[in-house]
């Protein structure tokens, strides 16, 4: 018997381990709300990622990556053979921040995300291209949309910053503004605008018409601006004011120091005025 399979027989029955042989079961990480180590249910093996079983999880799934067990279909198992290959060649304070402050689910995809980018960033196109497929065929647009927010540094420069402004923050909910913000940057990232520190206001406007111009041109009416701290709030209320008459409903929330305006634009061809057009034909050419 190989280490992983005695592993495997150490922690399950045989009659989990022979469907496991005959490919019937997937083995994947869960967050169980019950308080034991694994649950079968709907062709999956969940095995427990809450912190009372992480020690004998993390040394599964590390197992799984043994090529000598070829009754292991990686191919079936979510991308934790990537997942594995992450966590054995790499660290990364800005993935391992977010343990635990983000759905579990999320947290696994921004992991693979952080082994893609580096095949890009090691020359690995094309193992890095197969691996982006992999993560959209698994997860959906969501699994893409986290990757191309993590390979832009959104986790580093602005997801990780407005969690810690908010978690200093006197607001008893700051989880609940913090993952509704999240939701919005991973569900709608194309609509999102972050006002940062690094631009004076008229530089950040033009960036503003720029995408607001572009997504008009695709049918999308609404964008959501987002900043943490003083200055950067002030900048997004001038932009709202500029924007006055173009916009046909507006939502502001605050939280501690951050603010998000959520805009829809009225359907009306000014709203892309001509000096805008021109921007969006420099950004097609």
């Amino acid at each position: 018997m190989s280490p992983v399979s005695d592993l495997l027989s150490k922690l399950f029955p045989i009659k989990i381990l022979d469907k496991l042989e005959k490919g019937e079961l997937n083995i994947k990480p869960k967050l169980l709300s019950e308080n034991k180590f694994y649950k079968v249910e709907n062709g999956s093996l969940y095995i427990n990622y809450a912190p009372t079983y992480i020690v004998q999880t993390e040394k599964v799934l590390k197992g799984l990556i043994s090529k000598d067990d070829a009754f292991l279909n990686f191919n079936r198992n979510k991308g934790i053979e990537t997942l594995m290959e992450y966590k054995d060649n790499s660290s990364d304070d800005v993935v391992e921040f977010f343990r635990g402050k983000i759905p579990e689910e999320d947290f696994i995809i921004l992991s693979i995300s952080k082994y893609i980018k580096k095949l890009y960033d090691s020359n690995q196109r094309s193992k890095g291209d197969s691996k982006r497929q992999e993560i959209q065929r698994w997860y959906g647009q969501r699994g893409l949309n986290i990757y191309n927010l993590y390979s832009a540094k959104y986790f580093e420069n602005n997801l990780r910053p407005l969690y810690e402004l908010l978690a200093d923050s006197d607001n008893p909910n700051f989880l609940n503004d913090f993952k509704e913000i999240l939701t919005i940057y991973i569900d709608n990232p194309s609509i999102i605008f972050f006002v940062s520190n690094s631009k004076n206001y008229d530089e950040t406007k033009k960036l503003f018409d720029d995408l607001v111009c572009k997504n008009i041109s695709f049918g999308i009416y609404r964008v959501n601006i987002h900043g943490i701290n003083k200055e950067n709030i002030q900048k997004i209320l001038h932009l709202v004011e500029d924007y006055k008459e173009q916009i046909e409903r507006e939502e502001t929330k605050y939280s501690g120091d951050s603010i998000m305006v959520k805009l829809t634009l009225k359907r009306a061809e000014d709203n892309c005025l001509p000096q805008r057009r021109g921007m969006l034909a420099e950004l097609t050419v």
